[in-house]
């Protein structure tokens, strides 16, 4: 989870205007696996609220 979340504030760094699905494809490919969806949202969440 929490390197989910590391991935995702990596990718934003890079890219503010990124849609959530394309955000996802990227930190799936980038992280090698395919990610649980639920997982991710609550990423984002956590990392969109800060």
């Amino acid at each position: 989870m929490s390197n989910i979340k590391k991935v995702i504030k990596q990718a934003l760094k890079q890219k503010s205007n990124f849609a959530v699905g394309e955000l996802y494809v990227n930190v799936s490919a980038f992280m090698g696996e395919k990610i649980d969806m639920k997982e991710f949202v609550k990423a984002y969440n956590e990392v969109k609220r800060i």
